[in-house]
């Protein structure tokens, strides 16, 4: 989603600033921020999944 979605936008917003231009208020730093949190939870959720299912049954004491 940033990638094809978000990225380019910003990226023109900025060539509009570095051209001494004002894009005027946006929200998709805010946006990107997000996305970014979101594929970060995402993440720390898969590990803890795999790890938990990845786990070998405890030793059984004879």
């Amino acid at each position: 989603m940033q990638s094809f979605a978000i990225r380019p936008t910003l990226s023109a917003r900025s060539d509009i600033v570095i051209a001494g231009g004002d894009p005027g208020p946006s929200v998709l730093h805010y946006v990107y921020i997000a996305t970014d949190v979101a594929l970060l939870i995402t993440l720390v959720l898969w590990i803890v999944i795999t790890v938990r299912s990845s786990r070998t049954a405890p030793m059984q004491h004879r």
